[in-house]
């Protein structure tokens, strides 16, 4: 077992997961608006969806995606779609938020159970983050003998498994400044909006 090559992976992962992108932003805005137990549930669903690409990878369907044109844009336009339905959504929620704010009181967020299918949605439904696990683990497999698909799935689970850890400290750190960012939740439904926004043209613009 080449273990250097395995930390060096974790190592990777753990860099990804830190740098700024659209997940781990979400989570952060999630966070300073509802806590850090929301922003928890909001992670769980982004590691939910890893696992799925984990499979798809080791199943062999992210090559199928890359390999046929068609079902690659299929998926592109179906999960960027997607991602336009819940920019729509959001934006209801900001005027809803705004009629009634003169009232006095705040609306019911959704469940736990839909935060999580929403990222769960946000991760599976984006091909980019299959084609990136195509891309990136086939070059830390650590082993010669074990099977190159178990290999697979434990990278998978070593990755979702960092995620949860760098993500679960983001959305626990913006929980922590959540009674700064009271007088702003409309201002971060406006930030998730522009999430929605750019993960679905991320998703539309071809790969190079």
């Amino acid at each position: 077992m080449n273990l250097e090559l395995f930390l060096g992976f974790c190592a990777a992962s753990f860099g990804l997961a830190l740098t700024p992108g659209p997940d781990n932003f979400y989570v952060l805005t999630i966070g300073l608006q509802q806590g850090f137990k929301r922003g928890l549930w909001a992670t769980l669903g982004f590691v939910f969806g890893c696992l799925v690409h984990t499979l798809f990878l080791a199943l062999g369907l992210a090559a199928l995606i890359q390999t046929n044109e068609t079902l690659l844009w299929a998926v592109k336009g179906f999960g960027a779609g997607y991602l336009l339905y819940l920019a729509y959504l959001t934006i209801l929620a900001i005027k809803r938020k705004r009629k009634i704010s003169i009232e006095g009181r705040d609306e019911a967020t959704e469940g736990n159970m839909q935060l999580i299918f929403k990222t769960f949605s946000m991760n599976v439904l984006n091909p980019k983050v299959s084609l990136f696990f195509l891309a990136f683990f086939p070059g830390f497999l650590f082993h010669d003998e074990i099977d190159v698909v178990v290999q697979f799935l434990i990278l998978g689970l070593s990755f979702a498994f960092i995620t949860l850890l760098v993500f679960g400290i983001i959305a626990f750190t913006a929980g922590r400044l959540k009674h700064y960012f009271e007088n702003y939740q409309v201002h971060l439904l406006y930030m998730q909006v522009i999430v929605f926004l750019f993960i679905a043209l991320l998703i539309l613009i071809p790969s190079s």
